[in-house]
């Protein structure tokens, strides 16, 4: 014996996989929303120094090399730029730089240990 099921039940069982897949979609989205990297304060002054960020040791000439590519790059283009110290996977301290736009709405660089200074506006 074959039992019927109607469109009532039907209707019925589509309701409750429909709210499941609600739930189940909140549930995967305010996870996501919390495993997402805090954008960084925006920049309005100096942070730092090689000094203040810990163990960095930076060669003074290693140091005037990349501040002045810095400054040069500001002055071809004028976008703000910010430098910064990182640490890189074998544990070496460097610097790097990016436009002050892209650090002020959260800089994604594992390695960032702090601002050393701001150019430009």
């Amino acid at each position: 014996m074959t039992t019927r099921t109607s469109n009532k039940q039907l209707l019925e069982a589509i309701e409750q996989q429909t709210a499941a897949i609600a739930a189940l979609a909140e549930a995967m989205t305010a996870n996501a929303v919390a495993q997402q990297p805090v954008a960084a304060a925006p920049v309005t002054n100096v942070t730092g120094t090689p000094e203040t960020l810990g163990k960095a040791k930076f060669n003074a000439k290693y140091m005037a090399h990349m501040d002045n590519k810095v400054k040069d790059l500001v002055a071809a283009d004028g976008n703000s730029r910010v430098l910064y110290g990182r640490q890189n996977g074998d544990g070496e301290w460097k610097l790097a730089y990016c436009l002050k736009s892209r650090y002020d709405t959260g800089l994604k660089d594992r390695g960032f240990r702090g601002v050393i200074k701001v150019y430009g506006s």
